[in-house]
């Protein structure tokens, strides 16, 4: 099968539903609370992945927060929330209407003093809900938060028949990829890098389309979401800096160089940088630091990368695989591509304490990813698009010097093998399906 049958395939199916590992960790989590909210980007699939789980359900109810009738009828929330006592109230873009926190703390806090805990909340934003007037703060400690991401590549595997991905003469189990038929497992990543996890970018029907939805998308953001979650940044150099991540992704952040690179004032920069950042829309890794024991000048700046890499090509103006390979940005891209898709299988697995890169200020040492474990594990992440790379001295040595309990170096391909330096290769699906098999593993607990 051809990357044009796997992109045919994908786009037949606008009506089907991926489902979403995701749904996991919000039941994990509701054991533990009466109130999720559950964060991310406009169009990620948050409405259709909660419509689908509540039908697995007993006793919910859905009011999208953007449609004026429900909105009126929600009202300031405590009346519509006694009536619906002992139900899961899920409640869709809740930065529409900010001051239902307040009233869900009051009921929450009336519930624990009565020994009932009936009611639940299942929060859907697509925003940082704490930089608004009467925000999420209000419920910290009667709160647990989730973020959503596009989709991932296990995902997207498990919705595929297998007669596109599996070669049915091997009979190894798909969760260490042995099985999976490489040229179709290629194009299907491929199409995935390009398109992004955003479900109608993903399965729309032809490159136009898939640049529409994204251009709409942004525009939304421009023009509703800026005012609404009460973002004071100007919308053109907004957009300036999204292209200007887009085409320095993963490289350290340095306000002096974004402000020569753009001409815009030290406070624009910064202001803009952190409107997308709440919006959602990049993610800023930061540095590891706190190793005062190494004796090593380490670097202070964040990286910052588009999150999802399908709006990445497009504000590079890369519609397709080969140009991208051409572009001189395919590193980068896949750097991007292979954090967001680790950072989201290790949280939906509820296993994720915390990621950073490492780098020492002379660089002689670094490691693209760095994630800590619930169980401290720390494994120490190089990435490459070549299945046929080797770690870099710069990675074994800082390897080393943080006595990582797993050495990997994640690329594109199928192969599995060790490397120099006590590295292993290894196929993105596989470290996403080894994450997400830790969901069960009951050491796997927070010693912290």
């Amino acid at each position: 099968m051809t990357i044009l049958d796997i992109d045919t395939f994908l786009s037949e199916q606008t009506d089907e539903y991926v489902r979403r590992h995701i749904e996991e960790a919000v039941e994990k989590q509701f054991k533990g609370t009466q109130c999720i909210i559950l964060l991310g980007p406009r169009q990620i699939g948050k409405s259709t992945f909660v419509k689908n789980w509540a039908k697995n359900q007993s006793n919910t109810v859905y009011r999208d927060l953007e449609d004026k009738v429900s909105k009126l009828e929600v009202g300031d929330g405590y009346d519509f929330f006694i009536k619906h006592n002992n139900k899961t109230i899920i409640l869709d873009e809740i930065q529409e209407n900010p001051e239902l926190f307040q009233s869900i703390k009051v009921l929450i806090d009336k519930q624990r003093f009565d020994g009932s805990k009936s009611s639940k909340f299942l929060l859907l934003g697509s925003a940082n809900l704490d930089v608004q007037k009467g925000s999420a703060k209000s419920l910290t400690g009667r709160s647990r938060r989730l973020q959503m991401s596009g989709i991932i590549l296990n995902e997207i595997i498990e919705f595929l028949p297998s007669s596109i991905l599996i070669d049915a003469t091997k009979k190894d189990s798909l969760y260490d990829g042995k099985n999976l038929r490489p040229n179709n497992y290629r194009n299907l990543l491929n199409t995935l890098i390009t398109s992004g996890g955003l479900p109608d970018s993903l399965f729309a029907k032809d490159v136009d389309e898939r640049d529409y939805v994204l251009t709409e998308l942004l525009n939304q953001y421009l023009e509703n979401d800026l005012s609404t979650v009460g973002l004071n940044v100007d919308a053109n150099k907004l957009s300036d800096s999204l292209d200007l991540i887009a085409k320095s992704s993963g490289q350290q952040y340095e306000i002096g160089n974004f402000t020569k690179s753009t001409g815009f004032k030290g406070f624009e920069i910064r202001d803009s940088i952190s409107a997308l950042e709440q919006l959602l829309l990049i993610r800023k890794l930061h540095p590891l630091n706190g190793l005062g024991k190494f004796k090593l000048d380490l670097t202070k700046h964040p990286k910052l990368y588009v999150r999802d890499s399908g709006i990445t090509l497009s504000r590079l103006g890369i519609d397709d695989i080969e140009t991208l390979k051409n572009s001189g940005y395919l590193g980068r891209v896949w750097e991007g591509f292979v954090i967001e898709s680790i950072v989201s299988a290790a949280l939906y697995a509820g296993v994720l304490k915390a990621c950073h890169f490492f780098r020492t200020h002379t660089g002689d040492q670094e490691l693209d990813l760095v994630i800590k474990l619930r169980n401290r594990e720390l494994w120490g992440i190089e990435i490459k698009y070549s299945e046929n790379s080797q770690p870099s001295l710069g990675s074994i040595k800082a390897a080393e010097t943080l006595e990582v309990d797993r050495k990997l170096l994640i690329h594109s391909g199928l192969k599995t093998k060790d490397l120099n330096g006590g590295f292993h290769s290894l196929p993105l699906i596989d470290i996403l399906n080894q994450l997400r098999s830790l969901r069960n593993y009951k050491k796997l607990v927070d010693k912290g």
